[in-house]
């Protein structure tokens, strides 16, 4: 399970407003705003899917409260295979039945 780091940063917050983040509707945390910022670390499994992210401002003595939303997509990987490329190979050398 990958950790995912939400950020909200509010332009003119103020103390003592908090931001409430949810995945799909579903709150997975309230966080104080400090210095017009509020972050949270929020465990997701990993996998193809789609979620739409929600940060909302509780608002402040001066501001309304407000919600930001975003949609995340995470699409399966094409897998890849490389390698360096080989050494030349000498031609004309005789093998024996055994090989040294």
């Amino acid at each position: 399970m990958a950790a995912f780091v939400f950020t909200a940063t509010i332009n003119g917050g103020q103390a003592p407003a908090h931001v409430t983040f949810q995945v799909n509707g579903q709150t997975f945390g309230t966080v104080t705003v400090s210095g017009g910022v509020a972050s949270i670390t929020a465990p997701m499994s990993m996998g193809c899917r789609t979620d739409t992210i929600s940060a909302i401002y509780s608002g402040d003595g001066d501001n309304g409260g407000a919600t930001g939303t975003l949609t995340e997509t995470i699409n399966k990987a094409t897998p890849g295979i490389s390698w360096a490329t080989p050494a030349a190979i000498t031609y004309g050398v005789s093998l024996g039945a055994i090989a040294n």
